[in-house]
């Protein structure tokens, strides 16, 4: 046989097996069937929205744009680093493929069972709307419309990421990390109280014009105003829930290393302080004898001030 002859016998099987893929393609049974949008759950950058709602089995979460600022469940503000990943994740997350045939319905099934359902609302009217779930390993995440149960694989480009741990994440997680809505143009008085070190101890109260330091004559005020940044700018490693503050409970029956009394404008903030162990870099704070939270020890290093570090240097 001709070489020729050879080419044209290749390119007559070739273009068989072409329309074999193609025919395969179009009736095998499976993913490759479903027709769907990638952006079908990825919010646009210009989309306004003032609500977002995240509710399962395990409770329910509210966020709301209020003022200029996000609020969690009508009660603090949020986070602003959470915010900035979670509307992020709104705006990037894409559908990889749909889930395969064969534990779809199984799948949608354990989804609207045990997954998140989540709205994106703009004053009351819906914007987007779906069932959020991850994979047990959490190696996938999975978004489902709620008024069809196909099942999608999702992705955010470029990153390998379990997306819907964001949605996952409890309350607590949300709440905005900073401890005091003091600052220097709305302080009052703040006090710090060292267990066991009374001449230690600091008053600092403004008294119209700046603040003085109870027992001491003068301040050196380029050192109080960088305290008060430092101190304004305090927050939490993390807040606890009841189950994870049980393995410091037996620090509330002793005396706070140190205590943190802070008097503003239309606020008053007591923040508590126990070393947990002198080895550990974690704090354990309880803020207004309810709110329980720990710190890291680098965190407060630079708040623990003493009177002679607010004075004026010796000439």
């Amino acid at each position: 046989m001709s070489q020729k002859k050879k080419n044209i016998r290749l390119l007559i099987i070739l273009g068989v097996l072409i329309v074999a893929t193609g025919i395969t393609y179009l009736y095998q049974p499976g993913d490759n069937r479903i027709d769907y949008d990638e952006d079908q759950f990825t919010l646009e950058l210009n989309t306004v929205i003032t609500t977002v709602i995240i509710e399962s089995n395990q409770g329910r979460k509210k966020f709301d744009y209020i003022n200029s600022a996000w609020t969690v469940n009508d009660e603090f503000l949020m986070d602003v680093g959470m915010r900035d990943v979670f509307f992020g994740v709104l705006t990037s997350v894409r559908i990889a493929r749909p889930a395969a045939s064969n534990i779809s319905d199984s799948l949608a099934a354990a989804i609207k069972g045990n997954g998140l359902k989540v709205e994106i609302l703009n004053s009351g009217v819906p914007v987007m709307q779906y069932w959020v779930a991850g994979s047990e390993d959490q190696s996938s995440t999975y978004f489902m419309p709620l008024d069809r149960e196909q099942p999608y694989v999702m992705t955010i480009p470029g990153y390998q990421s379990y997306i819907a741990g964001i949605y996952e994440a409890p309350v607590s997680d949300w709440r905005d990390r900073f401890v005091f809505d003091a600052n220097w143009s709305n302080l009052q008085q703040l006090s710090i109280l060292y267990r066991g070190e009374e001449l230690s101890n600091i008053e600092l109260n403004y008294e119209g014009e700046f603040f003085s330091l109870v027992g001491h004559e003068a301040v050196d005020s380029a050192k109080v105003f960088d305290f008060i940044e430092e101190f304004s700018s305090l927050q939490t490693r993390s807040y606890l829930s009841q189950d994870d503050r049980q393995q410091y409970d037996s620090l509330l029956n002793t005396e706070p290393a140190v205590q943190f009394r802070v008097k503003g404008i239309g606020y008053e903030t007591n923040l508590k302080l126990f070393l947990t162990n002198a080895n550990e870099r974690i704090v354990f704070g309880v803020i207004d004898d309810a709110l329980y939270s720990t710190f890291t020890l680098a965190s407060i290093r630079n708040l623990l001030v003493k009177p002679e570090d607010l004075l004026p240097d010796e000439q």
